[in-house]
């Protein structure tokens, strides 16, 4: 699932990002991805990823939840921004359930039969075994339906798929025990 690096790829990371946003701030004129590139400019100013776990409670063993901070990472700027043009179009499915609270209130009114029992689940590594060409097609799909794309950015949506793609693959490495070491997840 995770293969070691030789080195630290944090400096060729930032290269090929700055790249990739001056390319696409010269087509679109986004000022936030000029903004970006400028930042990325200086090597000094990035670090890699790290990895770290938090602890299951609830979970025999207490096995760890491993996270990855980007905190601090050629990503994190970038990452931010399309945060803020994709979270207008989640929420929206009528499967979506924002957190534990609300899903407890929607199952207190389901009327139940006798007969009938809930069941939960617990998927182990649901993220990590979605794939990312899936992913990054709905995305693509969500995006050109969306009216109010152009309120919220320059962008359309070949570039910011890209720059999602660039996040979840080029920039999805991180460091442990100081090992630098890429998700082996399908491109």
């Amino acid at each position: 699932m995770y293969e070691p690096l030789t080195a630290d790829p944090t400096d060729t990371s930032r290269k090929n990002l700055r790249s990739l946003l001056i390319s696409y701030s010269t087509e679109t004129k986004d000022p936030v991805l000029t903004q970006l590139a400028a930042h990325l400019k200086f090597a000094s100013n990035y670090k890699s990823p790290e990895l770290y776990g938090l602890p299951k409670l609830h979970k025999p063993g207490i096995p760890l939840r491993p996270i990855v901070s980007t905190v601090g990472s050629t990503t994190s700027e970038l990452s931010r921004y399309l945060k803020k043009i994709i979270q207008p179009l989640t929420g929206k499915e009528p499967s979506f359930v924002k957190n534990s609270t609300t899903l407890v209130d929607e199952i207190r009114n389901w009327p139940l039969s006798p007969d009938e029992i809930l069941v939960s689940y617990d998927v182990k590594e649901l993220f990590p075994s979605i794939p990312i060409s899936h992913t990054l097609k709905t995305l693509y799909e969500l995006l050109n339906k969306d009216k109010t794309l152009a309120n919220r950015t320059k962008l359309n949506p070949f570039h910011i798929t890209k720059l999602v793609s660039f996040c979840m693959q080029e920039g999805n490495y991180f460091l442990f025990d100081n090992i630098f070491t890429s998700s082996l997840r399908e491109p």
